[in-house]
């Protein structure tokens, strides 16, 4: 599938996916006659689970590592967990 579908698949935007394409999180295959990005079914599951990290307000070199499997997702959730509840403490101080 090309970018546009991809992008109404995840959610993700064309701008954003190339991004992280840049980044190496996903690599998708080119079209050999045209040069084009071709999805699979793992990039847009890898798109999917981007997304949702970034929602989380995750760095990218966390999200590179689940994604490259050096770190398990639940593992990786748990420490973003802790993350975001000091934020919240400390914006509540601030308030």
């Amino acid at each position: 599938m090309n970018i546009k579908e991809a992008e109404k698949l995840t959610g993700v935007s064309s701008r954003n996916i190339r991004f992280y394409e840049q980044k190496g999180l996903v690599t998708p295959a080119r079209n050999e006659e045209n040069d084009y990005r071709e999805y699979s079914d793992e990039d847009i599951h890898r798109l999917k689970l981007i997304r949702a990290l970034r929602m989380v307000d995750m760095p990218l070199e966390q999200i590179r590592e689940v994604v490259d499997g050096k770190t398990e997702l639940r593992q990786a959730a748990t420490l973003q967990k802790e993350k975001l509840e000091e934020k919240i403490k400390q914006l509540k101080t601030v308030i």
